[in-house]
């Protein structure tokens, strides 16, 4: 579910950013462009404490190892970077 909700977004980012510049610069940049949908669709699910559509359907939480508790906004942020780096 996950895939089909990115693959809206990158098609959407993509038709949204192609009017302004050529398409053979996107082309050029197609791998760090699908950074951005999967980003963006973090930002709004995991950054404000909301599963992903894929973590709903698995019944996943992420819980801090510590205190048991939803994790801070800062270890959110923070897993949401090291996701895109790696």
């Amino acid at each position: 579910k996950d895939a089909y909700v990115l693959s809206h977004l990158n098609r959407y980012l993509y038709n949204a950013v192609l009017p302004f510049s050529s398409a053979r610069f996107l082309h050029q940049l197609i791998s760090k462009f699908k950074l951005l949908p999967d980003f963006l669709y973090h930002l709004l699910t995991t950054l404000r404490g909301a599963r992903t559509l894929n973590e709903e359907y698995c019944d996943v939480v992420h819980v801090d190892s510590e205190t048991g508790q939803l994790p801070r906004l800062s270890q959110r942020a923070g897993y949401i970077l090291t996701r895109m780096l790696l």
